[in-house]
């Protein structure tokens, strides 16, 4: 049977941070059988973000969810909607 992982990242204007968050996900060593999602929520970003995020879905199972409204928790609950776990 097969598992997975998912991984929620909410993200503001802070382009730095989220490249340091998403190369150590990429670094992460993943059970065989096991499938990791990794769920990041642009949370009406203005700075390099979106332009990073293309970058990662190069390289690690990425979906973006992109939400306007401000706030870490308007972001959490667009996030965890999203998820399929």
């Amino acid at each position: 049977m097969d598992t997975g992982i998912e991984i929620l990242i909410c993200s503001r204007n802070q382009v730095a941070s989220l490249e340091r968050t998403l190369q150590s996900v990429g670094q992460l060593t993943v059970p065989a059988g096991t499938e990791l999602n990794v769920l990041v929520v642009d949370n009406g970003t203005t700075d390099d973000t979106a332009e990073l995020l293309a970058r990662f879905a190069q390289v690690l199972p990425l979906t973006v969810i992109r939400e306007e409204r401000p706030g870490l928790s308007v972001a959490r609950n667009s996030g965890v909607a999203a998820l399929t776990g």
